[in-house]
């Protein structure tokens, strides 16, 4: 929700401070009302959920001082339950007492049944060694299968792929691989999944469970063949030789598993019985364990008393401690408190100005950008501010541009990127960075073009300059995955196909978003990403939907 005022009111102060400049044409007018709409809207936003952190911190205060009561009044209902409880555990020593004779017999009848489980138990246990002896026999045969599959890397796989006129050995194998994997055995289908990025995972991994009896006596028609060793085929091709051990391997541990499934199933089946006999043996000993506690505290019924009191006592203690850590805090934030009120007051404030601020802050975006720092200063100190102030719109009299838009975690980022830490150079940070419209950037010192390319590194950022070969390509493809673009040294105008480009004339074109360039219609990612332009500002008569800071204090 925005606060009440009327935005009709902007559109004449917006063409007042657009003719302070003598600024002709309408569309700069309609950039600025524009700028002003968005940035209302997302400084109120923000505004107001300060505001909102900062009402629940306080409520959160005021909250905690009201369940540090709530728990004085529980400590208080917790000692009456104390008292209570130990006249109750005089009570219940004599019920225990009536009870030792049953208690007694249950003892006997959880001895027996512990002897007899622990007899079943070593015959469990007999089994089971028996199930892992006959699969330890097999184990050898499963590890050099494993041990085959690791040999392979990314760099075997290119090796392979790269041959154009395979050797026959190199041939059979990858017919072989195709046949494990159950793909048609041919080079075609192979050289198809060597192409496959996840290949190599897919050899790995592959499921050698999974093998059925038709393809292992395919498999085993390659292996049967005497030239198709490993060592035969290593001396044509060490990666083919790799793939060649694998099938082998697979060839291997397919027979092997259908020796040792039987025996492993034998083992999980002896392991599942052991579980069970040990689970009823835990449960027999802890009913054991019960029973011997009952029995010790029919021995000691004074203690037993005394113990059900200091666990009670414990609690109460337990919400003492809470309840003064409780008040530790509120006491501790008694300062923090008078901060957030502060605080709040002058988000409040901050809200009340933003009609007027906003509306610096897009005649600033919109207008000051080719000035120099003197002349920046003197049109928001001395017109702008003066204007508004006129019109009776709430403002912020010390207005600063790049204070009311740019965070210091922001400005510190980019001063580490590269960008001058004055304050000529982060009012055209701000520019740059959250105007709407492509920034042109002034730049003979190079510090723009430093500065964007650490900026947008991370972006996968594009460069081009009207030199670059196939120019207009780097610039369409950047567009088409909406990766940001540097144009540098457009001193001597730039392409007149691009001019769509740089007026963001956005259509839609079967639901996607498209622009033209050139003779082409191309659809784009991420409109809303930079695509900054650097160097010269000579874009023709009409510099379309340009943002034109200068990096030069002149």
């Amino acid at each position: 929700m925005f606060p009440a005022f009327d935005v009709s009111s902007i559109v004449p102060i917006s063409v007042l401070l657009r003719s302070l400049l003598d600024i002709k044409g309408a569309s700069s007018a309609l950039v600025h009302f524009q700028g002003y709409i968005r940035l209302y809207r997302e400084k109120t936003e923000e505004v107001q959920e300060l505001v909102h952190k900062l009402t629940v911190g306080l409520h959160k205060l005021v909250e905690t001082r009201a369940q540090v009561e709530v728990m004085g009044t529980e400590l208080e209902r917790k000692k009456e339950i104390v008292a209570k409880k130990q006249t109750e555990c005089q009570d219940l020593l004599v019920v225990i007492v009536e009870k030792r004779s049953v208690a007694d017999e249950q003892k006997k009848q959880v001895e027996a049944d512990s002897d007899r489980i622990s007899k079943e138990e070593v015959e469990t246990k007999i089994l089971s060694e028996d199930a892992r002896r006959d699969l330890a026999k097999a184990m050898p045969a499963l590890e050099a299968a494993i041990d085959a599959l690791e040999k392979l890397d990314k760099k075997s796989v290119a090796e392979v792929k790269a041959y154009t006129k395979p050797p026959d050995l190199v041939v059979k194998t990858m017919a072989a691989v195709m046949t494990v994997m159950e793909k048609t055995p041919s080079w075609a289908q192979a050289k198809v999944e060597l192409n496959d990025p996840s290949f190599l995972t897919k050899v790995k991994n592959f499921d050698k469970d999974s093998i059925s009896n038709n393809t292992l006596k395919k498999i085993e028609k390659f292996t049967k063949d005497p030239t198709f060793a490993p060592n035969n085929v290593l001396k044509v091709s060490r990666a083919a030789g790799a793939l060649c051990m694998w099938v082998h391997a697979m060839q291997m541990y397919a027979e092997v598993y259908r020796e040792v499934e039987p025996k492993r199933l034998r083992l999980r089946l002896a392991e599942e019985q052991l579980e069970k006999k040990q689970m009823d043996l835990l449960a027999s000993t802890q009913r054991l364990q019960d029973i011997q506690q009952r029995l010790e505290e029919l021995k000691d019924q004074y203690n037993a008393s005394i113990r059900t009191k200091d666990e009670l006592n414990a609690s109460a203690e337990e919400l003492k401690l809470k309840m003064e850590r409780a008040e530790s805090l509120i006491a501790g934030l008694a300062g923090e408190r008078d901060r957030w009120e502060i605080s709040l007051a002058q988000s409040t404030e901050k809200l009340k100005a933003l009609p007027g601020d906003c509306l610096v802050a897009a005649a600033f975006m919109a207008y000051a950008g080719p000035f120099n720092a003197d002349y920046r200063k003197r049109l928001v100190t001395q017109s702008w501010v003066p204007l508004v102030s006129t019109f009776n719109i709430p403002h912020n009299p010390n207005f600063d541009f790049a204070d009311f838009l740019a965070r210091p975690i922001d400005v510190r980022q980019w001063n580490l990127q590269g960008l001058p830490s004055d304050r000529f150079s982060t009012e055209n940070g701000v520019l740059v960075t959250m105007s709407r419209r492509w920034p042109l950037m002034i730049d003979p010192q190079n510090q723009a073009t430093k500065w964007i390319r650490r900026l947008e590194a991370a972006n996968d950022l594009r460069l081009v300059d009207p030199e670059t070969r196939n120019y207009m390509r780097v610039i369409t493809t950047a567009v088409e995955n909406g990766k940001p673009l540097l144009m540098e040294r457009v001193q001597n105008g730039i392409d007149p196909s691009l001019e769509s480009l740089l007026a963001q004339r956005i259509t839609d074109v079967g639901g996607s978003p498209s622009i033209r360039i050139g003779e082409a219609t191309v659809r784009g990612k991420r409109w809303g990403k930079r695509c900054p332009v650097v160097g010269s500002h000579k874009l023709g008569k009409e510099r379309p939907n340009a943002n034109i800071p200068a990096f030069n204090d002149a």
